[in-house]
């Protein structure tokens, strides 16, 4: 334990810890290479600012820190504190990787191991010392801090948060943010720091009633600034961008960024057949260990690596001389009217191509390629980019709201650093009601309670819940474990009637992507297991993911979300109620009913032509769906996405009317009519009603 935990610690007495023989922390001789590590900290500009952080900090209940990518500012700042509390520092991250790999350089940096003194705690797994004595530092994904919260009201076991990568406005961040506003009167001895990649931390003081904002020099060195009149094909001009820079003689890697994966892949295509660069890709797709690889030193030559906006701040590369900014990228956009999530190529906000520029600077002189025209940076482009809050479905956040906050306002009058729009808001608390999560009043129901602790989005709940009554809940907890990885369970070939004929391959006849789906993550369960019973190899698992084209880090996502649902299943008492009874009629019975908001019938158009019955959308299923060109008279869907200007049903089933009939959004008041008292989808209530028939004579044959 630090001696001098409890004082206003300066950066004189840290370096005189870490100058001794002994580490404080452990109480033994700091391990081999430690003056080396000292020696390369002390030169991060993070470090050689430590006196004003930790001035700040102590005079301070709040502040804001920006500084660039690389400076430092993970990794160094969480351990000053841990010098200047007897309770934990815990610094959030929005992803599950830097949180693990962060923990893993932190404890080596530190002298300690892994799991100890400090640790790292994700939905995925966790490696935190019980007692709080020892464990004094842990890096956790937003989701654990605030799931934490709600058994732990004032997080009491902390004294200090520090939401990192705030600039990325996730929609947990502003969530965080908003608890941590609500604890901080209540507890005088709690101190938060908000650190962003970015120098726009006006929207951080300002909500924290103007707190201080601490700036760390930019590490960087001058950037030349090279605009070009923007061409019709992005790609193209991107590829030739490259190659002009390739055949200087200026020496130094390159950084090119695109919006998609698909465009990414081929400009890399293009490179490889015209140029001798060391070609990489870089997306949230790939699995950390591709990330890894892109991203490490290669040998002699130059390298070009071809990125989505993941480079522009989250991940450290060094060695980059040049970069190329297409000026777009991806963004998801979510239409509550319709229900929609459209991701589409738009213009990049200021703050991003000021990030995107920053990476040529970081070790010497660099270049940055803009192929567009500086007008673009006042015409076109925001300022900042959207906060998740207004681009994303608001039901998560409303559900982990009316959790954190017990006879709270309304969730639009709480003080939200981003206000949700008004439809946002009423969408998400109209379906939670429907899905028997919220009741009238907009209180939580028990079922709503326990949504709030799955890992999974809270329609999944409901179909938990529906699968139990059924004796199918066992299936249902795979399928929501499945159908809710964060990248997709299938590596995608590059045409899409190969991604169909891949889930197709899985169906067994069955006719519904969620088992389809099932299907192939059960045989992964199996083989899985095998190896861990050293029955099987890691490498067979690995190969038999491949051979099958199946991503390992989706697959293994979909495991812990299983291994998750069963804990929160099995401390509520539910487990003895799981069957195994795998009935695929009962389980799509319970998906019927789940996603009654989800629904959609058959325009009967010979082209897969359906339309949504809560939101009156036209959509075709999916090209990748395993059933795309069967029409059938019902089905219920995932999602509802726009791609390429058409709008799609992802992950969907069959379902039987009958199973809709009882259900409350589909009684006559709720269906849409007209203005003229007629119903907007006859159809759809001709439908219902000889599905209302059919049952009473079944009864009546009965």
């Amino acid at each position: 334990m630090s001696s001098i935990q409890g004082t206003q610690v300066t950066m004189a007495q840290i370096r005189a810890l870490e100058e001794g023989d002994i580490n404080p922390l452990t109480g033994a001789a700091w391990p081999d290479g430690h003056q080396e590590t000292v020696k390369s900290r002390r030169e991060l500009p993070v470090y050689r600012e430590g006196d004003k952080i930790l001035e700040a900090y102590h005079q301070n209940q709040v502040f804001v820190l920006s500084s660039e990518t690389g400076s430092g500012k993970s990794t160094q700042i969480p351990q000053f504190l841990v010098h200047t509390t007897e309770l934990r520092v815990v610094c959030t991250q929005p992803r599950r990787l830097a949180a693990t790999s962060l923990a893993q350089f932190v404890s080596q940096q530190m002298g300690v191991p892994l799991g100890q003194q400090v640790g790292y705690h994700t939905g995925r797994g966790k490696k935190v010392d019980k007692r709080q004595s020892v464990s004094r530092l842990i890096y956790m994904t937003e989701g654990v801090l605030l799931n934490q919260q709600l058994s732990d009201t004032l997080l009491s076991q902390y004294s200090c948060v520090i939401i990192d990568e705030a600039h990325e406005r996730t929609v947990q961040t502003d969530l965080l943010l908003l608890l941590l506003k609500q604890i901080l009167p209540q507890r005088r001895d709690f101190k938060v720091i908000i650190m962003s990649a970015t120098l726009d931390a006006g929207v951080f003081q300002s909500y924290f009633n103007n707190c201080p904002h601490v700036r760390i020099g930019s590490p960087n060195f001058p950037i030349e600034i090279i605009y070009q009149e923007p061409q019709c094909n992005y790609i193209v001009q991107t590829a030739n961008a490259i190659m002009h820079i390739h055949a200087g003689d200026t020496p130094g890697h390159i950084l090119a960024f695109l919006p998609g994966v698909n465009d990414i892949e081929q400009v890399c295509t293009i490179l490889r057949n015209s140029t001798d660069l060391a070609v990489s890709a870089l997306h949230s797709k790939l699995s950390p260990a591709k990330q890894n690889e892109a991203i490490a030193p290669t040998g002699p030559g130059r390298k070009c690596i071809v990125s989505t906006n993941i480079a522009e701040t989250s991940i450290t590369i060094d060695d980059i001389v040049f970069v190329v900014d297409c000026g777009l990228s991806k963004q998801s956009v979510y239409n509550p009217r319709l229900g929609m999530t459209s991701l589409l190529t738009r213009p990049i906000s200021v703050a991003s191509a000021t990030q995107r520029a920053g990476r040529a600077g970081r070790t010497g002189p660099g270049a940055c390629v803009r192929l567009y025209m500086p007008d673009m940076l006042t015409t076109a482009m925001p300022a900042s980019t959207m906060p998740k809050i207004h681009s994303e479905a608001f039901h998560e956040a409303a559900l982990r709201v009316l959790a954190m906050f017990d006879n709270s306002p309304p969730i639009s009058q709480l003080d939200w650093l981003s206000t949700p729009y008004p439809e946002s808001m009423s969408r998400a608390v109209q379906d939670l009601v429907d899905w028997g999560l919220v009741d009238e009043t907009g209180g939580l129901t028990p079922s709503g309670q326990l949504a709030v602790l799955l890992p999974v989005e809270p329609i999944w709940c409901r179909a938990i819940l529906e699968a139990t009554k059924l004796g199918c809940s066992m299936e249902m907890v795979d399928i929501a474990s499945v159908c809710s990885t964060k990248v997709p369970l299938f590596t995608e070939p590059n045409n899409w009637q190969s991604a169909a004929d891949l889930i197709t391959r899985w169906s067994f006849g069955q006719n519904s992507d969620h088992l389809s789906l099932t299907n192939a993550f059960n045989q992964y369960t199996r083989v899985r297991e095998m190896v861990e019973k050293g029955l099987k190899s890691q490498e067979i698992l690995k190969s038999w993911c491949m051979w099958h084209f199946l991503s390992p880090d989706a697959l293994e996502d979909a495991w812990s979300k299983r291994r998750s649902i069963g804990k929160v299943l099995n401390d509520h008492g539910m487990m003895g109620e799981i069957s195994d009874a795998y009935d695929d009629g009962l389980v799509l019975r319970a998906l019927a009913t789940a996603f009654c908001t989800q629904a959609a019938y058959t325009m009967d158009d010979g082209q897969d032509g359906y339309r949504t019955v809560n939101d009156n959308v036209t959509a075709r299923l999916d090209p990748s769906s395993s059933i795309a060109g069967r029409q059938f008279e019902w089905v219920v869907y995932t999602k509802l996405h726009r791609a390429s200007g058409n709008k799609y049903l992802s992950i969907a089933s069959p379902i039987d009317a009958r199973h809709l009939v009882n259900l409350p959004c589909f009684q006559d008041g709720r269906l849409a009519k007209k203005r003229d008292g007629s119903y907007r989808q006859p159809q759809v209530k001709a439908s219902l009603d000889s599905a209302r028939a059919a049952l009473v004579v079944s009864k009546t044959t009965v």
